[in-house]
């Protein structure tokens, strides 16, 4: 099992492994992270037809998704871009840099 990871909504970039769960904060209603052009889409919820976009904060009555870190990190510091629909459209792109647990020493429960 994974760490809970709260970035800032609009924080630029965060740090993660791989399986962590991402509970962003101050998310604004219907707010959408989506995929980066044709750059990998670092992220899955727990609603599997938002495919490469995830509203992160649904409007009432629609469950919050879980948002799980999918990208592998393999590469230590991996870094994968995405877009939030509702941050600075001057720079919409953000980063997870993504690390694999099993890299750090961790040993999966």
């Amino acid at each position: 099992m994974g760490t809970i990871r709260t970035p800032a909504l609009c924080a630029l970039n965060f740090d993660a492994d791989k399986g962590d769960s991402v509970e962003w904060k101050n998310a604004t209603t219907n707010c959408i992270v989506s995929q980066n052009g044709t750059d990998p889409f670092p992220f899955s919820s727990s609603n599997p037809d938002e495919g490469d976009s995830i509203n992160i904060n649904p409007s009432p009555p629609t469950p919050v998704p879980t948002v799980i870190v999918i990208a592998d990190g393999t590469s230590a510091g991996k870094a994968y871009n995405y877009q939030i629909s509702c941050c600075s459209q001057q720079n919409p792109v953000h980063t997870v840099t993504v690390t694999d647990t099993l890299s750090h020493g961790k040993r999966p429960k």
